[in-house]
């Protein structure tokens, strides 16, 4: 009887102790994980070589792997289905951590090569920033904001004041500029801006019928004044010379070089109004061109600032030594000057 007296197991007692394993399996399981991850984060869970060095590889040495590995048997919990997934743990059974299975294989590869610093000062002084950016620099940013910034600034500019040099042409042409002979022929900004100090240019010659030019005597005119310029300048003593001497001639040279011809001949005459539009005109367009001017300037300045910039941070970033593109300056001595400032680049191929 004793041999056959077994002391038997409630099932209870068999449910609870699957449970409490399949407890203590998803408690190691969820252990074994997050050591896993620790370790892909922290990089050094474990590191092994991927081959020994050799001797012909003794000076390059061999990349180096960051392996995490699991416990030696799959943990699952009881009753698991290996095909379907443990119900409750989320999971399939190829997702749970296997034998040998590597959870991280993280290869610290060597930092990508900065470009040469003559390099990225090239490509600054071409494309503001573009230096920059290369070294992965994020002063590329302003460098290049304020390339688009002035560009779209001068073409604006530019424009605005060439639609004004048109205004401005054109009431000269239709008011002040009716006296003239032949067709409508546009010239220089110098003479519209002649034409808001005087109301009037002369007359070319004063005394068609008689041979020769007759210079324009009525100095409220541009032409008179010229030629009260002219004998100034060549009547010594104020003496008034006659034509054909030498005095005169060289004046009256002078007067036919520069005085305002039949063609370009204006007149405003009671056209104030007018006269006043056209100079407000011809002051907004020269100030949009030299504000374009500027703009320029600052352009250019944009281009020199962000090439040292790149110069500056290539060489502290510690660029290569050996560039190709070398830039040097210096002072020359020179006997009995002042020594010269030189300024050389040189290009190895």
């Amino acid at each position: 009887m004793g041999g056959r007296m077994r002391r038997s197991i409630p099932r209870s007692g068999v449910r609870r102790s699957c449970v409490n394993a399949a407890a203590g399996g998803a408690a190691f399981a969820a252990f074994g994980q997050a050591v896993a991850f620790a370790g892909l984060a922290a990089g050094a869970i474990a590191t092994t070589p991927v081959s020994a060095q050799t001797a012909d590889r003794s000076v390059q040495p061999a990349p180096w792997r960051c392996s995490v590995r699991i416990p030696e048997r799959p943990i699952m919990p009881c009753g698991a289905d290996p095909i379907a997934g443990a119900p409750g743990f989320g999971g399939v059974a190829d997702s749970w951590l296997r034998i040998g299975q590597p959870v991280a294989d993280l290869r610290l590869a060597p930092r990508a090569p900065q470009p040469e610093p003559g390099v990225a000062l090239a490509a600054s002084a071409l494309v503001p920033g573009a230096g920059q950016w290369l070294l992965g620099n994020d002063r590329w940013v302003p460098y290049i904001a304020v390339e688009l910034w002035g560009w779209i600034t001068f073409l604006n500019r530019r424009s605005d004041a060439r639609s004004l040099a048109r205004d401005y042409r054109d009431l000269a042409w239709f008011v002040a500029r009716r006296v003239s002979v032949g067709d409508r022929r546009d010239t220089i900004f110098e003479y519209y801006e002649t034409m808001t100090h005087f109301a009037a240019s002369g007359t070319w010659d004063a005394d068609p019928e008689a041979p020769g030019v007759q210079p324009e005597f009525d100095q409220t005119t541009f032409n008179g004044d010229l030629w009260a310029l002219a004998r100034s300048l060549y009547f010594p003593g104020g003496i008034n010379y006659q034509p054909g001497t030498g005095p005169y001639q060289r004046a009256l040279a002078y007067y036919l070089q520069n005085a305002i011809p039949p063609s370009f001949t204006w007149a405003w005459g009671d056209s104030f109004l007018e006269q006043q539009s056209f100079r407000e005109l011809i002051r907004r367009s020269d100030e949009a061109y030299r504000t374009s001017t500027q703009i320029l300037g600052l352009i250019l300045a944009n281009h020199v600032v962000s090439a040292v910039d790149a110069l500056v941070i290539g060489r502290l970033q510690g660029g290569r030594s050996d560039s190709r593109l070398r830039i040097g300056s210096g002072f020359e001595p020179a006997a009995g000057r002042v020594a010269r400032l030189r300024i050389q680049a040189t290009w190895r191929w």
